[in-house]
């Protein structure tokens, strides 16, 4: 016990063996695991959390941080995040490790920083809870938290069906990312569901932007035979694609309809206000933190997979 009595500033240890192990815990970078911490009684109090770089600007990315920061508030805990410049497995890596030194007791990661952790062989060497949010599905080395991706691609070509549109236009996201392509395959399936044929040069390529989106639909909207409806797979490509359509006269929804993905905001000012899938980010944020935080002391932590309800807000936009 001595490594501990010296690491927590009790017991009775000499002042030279103090010394020696404190300059060897100091060489070794040695700190106590998550689960010692909680046999002691020491519950979790600081959580690392990995984002993109502060000169990203998505309202998306906004949100969520906004979500987990008073997730953690609402509980007294201590937020550490660290952006991570570009989105690759080692400086997911090269962060997360970061957060530890500097006192992170457990880890939530947003994507694609849980899936490049799961796979890790650094991240399976550590002792501490880590929950991946706003996955497409479970992991294998980590709990996830997440809402269903497919179903509510399936909900909203559903509603613009049951509006009595049929010629279905989609303006998707890099096909690297996981949840476009789950959201893209989804809306292929849901049209094939609802006898809607899917004409790939009305399938567009954006980048989760405003310039994206506003591009992609000037290109559908140049088009002879446009379609009559967009569905754009976040919200500021959705606004783009609004912005095209008033830039060319075209009556939404009469015309046109458009839809979104995210809610995070900016869809209930839009004119026309913008019907879109509603992320449940403020339940996922409070179920991961409570995940990591209201476990008891002794308790081994639970690695499930936690599906948490979406909505769809029906606004004037479809």
């Amino acid at each position: 016990m001595t490594v501990s009595n010296v690491f927590h500033g009790r017991g009775r240890v000499s002042e030279a063996t103090r010394e020696r192990v404190q300059r060897i815990i100091e060489e070794l970078g040695y700190k106590p695991s998550e689960h010692s911490l909680r046999l002691q009684g020491r519950a979790i109090n600081n959580i690392g959390f990995l984002q993109f770089s502060a000169r990203i600007e998505s309202l998306y990315v906004n949100a969520t941080v906004r979500a987990i920061a008073l997730a953690m508030a609402n509980k007294g805990l201590h937020l550490l995040s660290r952006d991570v410049a570009r989105a690759l497995p080692d400086h997911t890596e090269r962060a997360a490790e970061e957060l530890i030194k500097e006192g992170a007791q457990a880890l939530i990661l947003p994507p694609p920083f849980g899936e490049y952790l799961d796979k890790s062989d650094y991240f399976k060497g550590l002792s501490i809870p880590a929950v991946a949010i706003l996955t497409i599905g479970p992991f294998e080395n980590m709990a996830t938290v997440r809402f269903d991706n497919r179903t509510s691609i399936f909900d909203l070509v559903k509603l613009l069906v049951d509006r009595g549109r049929r010629r279905i236009a989609l303006i998707t996201g890099h096909p690297a990312h996981l949840d476009c392509a789950v959201r893209t395959q989804a809306f292929r399936d849901a049209c094939l569901a609802y006898d809607i044929e899917v004409r790939e040069d009305w399938v567009v390529t954006g980048d989760y932007t405003f310039t994206s989106g506003r591009l992609a639909a000037q290109h559908l909207l140049d088009m002879a035979d446009r379609p009559d409806a967009i569905v754009a797979l976040n919200d500021d490509m959705a606004a783009g694609a609004i912005g095209a359509a008033h830039a060319k006269g075209i009556s939404m929804p009469d015309q046109l309809a458009i839809t979104g993905f995210d809610d995070v905001g900016l869809a209930h000012f839009l004119s026309p206000s913008l019907t879109t899938v509603r992320q449940p980010l403020d339940a996922i944020a409070q179920k991961a933190v409570s995940l990591i935080t209201d476990r008891p002391i002794s308790a081994p932590w639970e690695k499930g997979d936690f599906v948490v309800p979406y909505s769809l807000s029906i606004r004037e936009s479809a």
